[in-house]
């Protein structure tokens, strides 16, 4: 595994995104089954959304960091 993509798979955006997609596609869950959405799955996706939406914010300078750190400090790396 490449050190971007083991990056990339570490980041929570896409690990929450990805859990929501598994949660989708297991055959023996009842949402799968009754052709329902699946809420846990729906906030796992929204949950992402939101933190891009703030990363993008940060960039932009519309928000600051509260910790006074650099953006890729705070998101742990």
């Amino acid at each position: 595994m490449s050190e971007l993509q083991s990056a990339v798979e570490n980041d929570i955006v896409y690990r929450l995104k990805r859990r929501a997609e598994i949660r989708r596609q297991i055959p023996s869950r009842r949402s799968v089954q009754e052709g329902k959405a699946d809420r846990i799955a729906d906030l796992l996706d929204e949950a992402a959304d939101e933190i891009l939406r703030l990363r993008q914010e940060l960039r932009q300078g519309k928000i600051q960091n509260p910790s006074g750190a650099s953006e890729k400090n705070s998101m742990g790396r």
